[in-house]
Parts: structure tokens; C-alpha cells; sequence
């Protein structure tokens, strides 16, 4: 070989020598490149585990959160709610006007907390079964503030709508006003299918339970816990419903008659009551207003469905003895003076529809 073929050999040597190493250092830097890569996924699969725990953390604060703004709204509703009944109990105690012992009534019924209920989820609190122990708790409570009144009246047997005693009249308001329900029970059952619950359907309900509990039909574990509180208070329980049915019927009189009007008295002067009790007199009920009689037919009818419910559970229902003196007394003489009246035929048909519900309340 002679030396030109021999330098030529060497060259393409040292040329594929060279070509092998650049090969070679790219494998290299490619590998490096590989290890980087796995560092830098290794480094997010830690961030994102930390990010993940970090959001386990945020939820369970979250959920914490969540509790604790539940738990006080819980808190501040129990109170408010206990304080305004607290406040309209003393209240009823110190009025002595029968329309301002008729508002704090109200008040007392509307802030049980039953009324407030919201109908959320058992992660809420405020599931059914929460809701029957408000009704418990609202039954207990309701019987314990009737039962002091009942004491301070001392005779519970000689109870009358013509009464001036300041308990005796608020037994009366409590009972004619059983019936309120809050404006956010009323809300609330608009837009969701369950039950509307005052302290008067409580009361209706159980003592129609009453007798099936006696006949032995059904035990006490068939009763929910604030109706076994009812029960335990049946006596009083109808009573209320008693002095419910007499009441109404005293405010129609105080409507139609002389017996007392300003604030839905039921109280007028000894002479008056003595004339209506011993005179025949005629009734006003043609020459009221349309809102008037609107505000009589109310009462009318709510008495006449006590006077059911009364009958259905073995109450006597026959009017208090001198209220039904004082109807019976009733006339109804036609008359040319008629609010909202068309023509004398429609004097005669009001006057006719007005006697007939009298009638059904005197009916034994």
C-alpha cells in the first residue's frame, strides 16, 4: 500500500472515529434529557399530591365552616324565638285590653320554633324528625305557660267569655288565636309539599287519637313524642278547644249586637248585658259593612267547626249558658238599611244565610 492510500485509510478513521463519538454524546445528552423528564414528573406528581391534599383540607375547612354557620343560625333562632315568646308572655299578662291580649297571642304562636323550620336535609339539622322535637318542645312549653294561668284564676270550673280577669282573658286570647302559623311556615309550604302545623292541629289531631289509645287500637309507641305531651295534658287541651268554640261566638255577638265592639270586647256595662240576656233585640249584621260581615261570616264558621270538632271527641258543644241566653235573644227583623245590599231580596237572602248559621250554633 503505498502512502497515498495509507493517509486516505487514516482520514476515514479518524472521520468515523469522530462520527462515533458524536453518536455517543448524543446518546449521553439524551439520556440526561430522559432523567430530567423523570425528575420534573416526579416533581408534579408531588405538587399535585400536595395540591390535592391541600384541597382535602380547604373541603374539610369548608365543611367545618359549613357546620359552624349552621350551628349558629341554630343558636340565634332557638333564642330570638324563645325571647319574642318571653316578651309576648309577659306581655299577655299586662294588657288588659282583650284586642292587645289577641296580638301578643299571636306573637307567642307564630315564634315557636317549629314555625321556623326549613325542611333541609339531615346534614342540616333541620329534618322531620327535628321538627317533631320542636313540636314537643313547643306542646311542653305551651301547657306549662296555660297551667300558670290556670293558677292564678284558682276555680277552673267557672270560666266565662264575660269574665274581666286579666288570666281568665288571656286563657281566651291563647285559645282564640291556637290556630297562627309564622309567615315563613306559610312560605315554606307554597313552595314544598308537606304539612302546614299550628298548636290548634296539633291539639285537634292528638285528642282524635285519644279514644283508638283508650280502646287499646293503638299503643304508645304508635304516638309521636309531642302528642304523648298532649295527651298528658288532655284535660286542658279541651278545654282550650271549649273556650275556643265560646269565644268565637262571643266576638260574633260583639259584632252584631250591643254587648261590646271597640276591641273586640266581650265585656259591656251590666245593663246591657242584662238586656240582652233578659229582651229580645235584633241583629246588626245587615247594616255591617261588606268587611264587617266578611269578619262575622269568619267567625261564625270557625265556631261552627268547633262546634264539630267538640261533638266529634265527646266535648259538650252547647253554648256557654249565658252567650246562648243572649242568641237566643236574637231577632232577625228585616230592614231597608243594608251596606252592599242590591235591591230587598238581597237584604232578605243576607239576613236568611246569617240566621241559618245562628241556628246551627243554638242546634244541640
Amino acid at each position: 500500500m503505498n502512502a497515498n492510500a495509507m493517509k486516505r485509510l487514516a482520514v476515514v478513521s479518524l472521520l468515523g472515529l469522530i462520527a462515533s463519538c458524536k453518536q455517543l454524546d448524543n446518546m449521553e445528552n439524551m439520556n440526561s434529557k430522559t432523567n430530567e423528564l423523570a425528575t420534573t414528573s416526579n416533581q408534579i406528581s408531588q405538587t399535585s399530591d400536595s395540591i390535592a391534599k391541600q384541597s382535602e383540607s380547604i373541603l374539610d375547612v369548608s365543611v367545618g365552616l359549613k357546620k359552624n354557620t349552621e350551628d349558629l343560625y341554630h343558636q340565634a333562632r332557638s333564642k330570638e324565638a324563645e325571647e319574642t315568646r318571653q316578651r309576648a308572655r309577659d306581655a299577655l299578662k299586662l294588657e288588659s285590653s282583650f284586642e292587645e291580649k289577641i296580638t301578643r297571642s299571636a306573637i307567642y304562636f307564630k315564634s315557636f320554633e317549629f314555625q321556623l323550620w326549613t325542611n333541609k336535609n339531615a346534614s342540616s339539622r333541620d329534618d322531620q324528625e327535628y321538627r317533631e322535637e320542636l313540636q314537643l318542645e313547643a306542646a311542653e312549653e305551651f301547657f306549662r305557660t296555660v297551667q300558670s294561668f290556670y293558677a292564678e284564676i284558682g276555680d277552673s270550673t267557672d270560666i266565662s267569655p264575660a269574665s274581666e280577669d286579666t288570666a281568665t282573658r288571656a286563657l281566651f286570647s291563647l285559645s282564640v288565636t291556637m290556630h297562627e302559623t309564622h309567615h315563613a311556615q306559610k312560605e315554606l309550604i307554597k313552595k314544598e309539599n308537606i304539612e302546614e302545623i299550628s298548636m290548634l292541629s296539633m291539639i285537634e289531631d292528638t285528642l282524635k287519637k285519644e279514644s283508638q289509645l283508650n280502646d287499646g287500637l293503638i299503643s304508645l309507641g304508635d304516638l309521636k313524642p309531642y302528642e304523648i305531651a298532649i295527651l298528658e295534658n288532655a284535660e286542658s287541651a279541651r278545654n282550650l278547644l271549649r273556650m275556643r268554640y265560646d269565644i268565637l261566638s262571643s266576638m260574633v255577638l260583639a259584632k252584631v249586637s250591643d254587648l261590646g265592639d271597640p276591641t273586640y270586647g266581650t265585656v259591656a256595662s251590666t245593663y246591657t248585658q242584662l238586656k240582652l240576656y233578659m229582651m229580645k233585640w235584633n241583629s246588626k249584621f245587615v247594616s255591617l259593612n261588606p268587611a264587617q260581615k266578611a269578619q262575622v261570616d269568619t267567625f261564625l264558621g270557625e265556631a261552627l267547626r268547633m262546634k264539630e270538632v267538640l261533638s266529634s271527641l265527646g266535648i259538650n258543644s252547647e253554648l256557654e249558658s249565658k252567650i246562648g241566653k243572649i242568641y237566643r235573644n236574637m231577632q232577625f227583623t228585616k230592614t231597608t238599611t243594608c251596606k252592599n245590599c242590591v235591591n230587598k231580596n238581597d237584604i232578605n237572602n243576607q239576613l236568611q244565610s246569617h240566621k241559618a248559621q245562628i241556628e246551627a250554633l243554638l242546634t244541640k
